[in-house]
């Protein structure tokens, strides 16, 4: 059981409170580095615009393909039912004529 708890002093033994520590001043901002900070920022916000616009820019090509792709499939079923009803509307043409 701890001393403390029946009520017995503890004997102070050699130690004594350290002074408080200052905080050391921030450094000042120096005005040249805050320019490069900001240009670096600003490249890298030019840089990020040219990703989104080129992914914007290659997301339209994906779309124009898939839209020329849709409409060649619409044509040539278009095409290929043409002729498969003219050659039955010649077939029966041809069967009432011989028949």
């Amino acid at each position: 059981m701890p001393r403390i708890l029946f009520g017995e002093a503890i004997p102070v033994t050699g130690y004594t409170r350290r002074p408080p520590t200052r905080r050391a001043r921030l450094p000042q901002r120096d005005a040249k580095l805050m320019a490069v900070h900001a240009l670096i920022e600003g490249l890298q916000a030019g840089r990020d615009e040219i990703d989104r616009l080129r992914q914007a820019d290659a997301q339209a090509v994906r779309e124009a393909k898939a839209e020329r792709q849709q409409a060649l499939r619409t044509k040539t079923t278009a095409f290929v039912l043409y002729y498969v009803i003219a050659g039955l509307l010649v077939g029966t043409f041809w069967a009432a004529a011989h028949g």
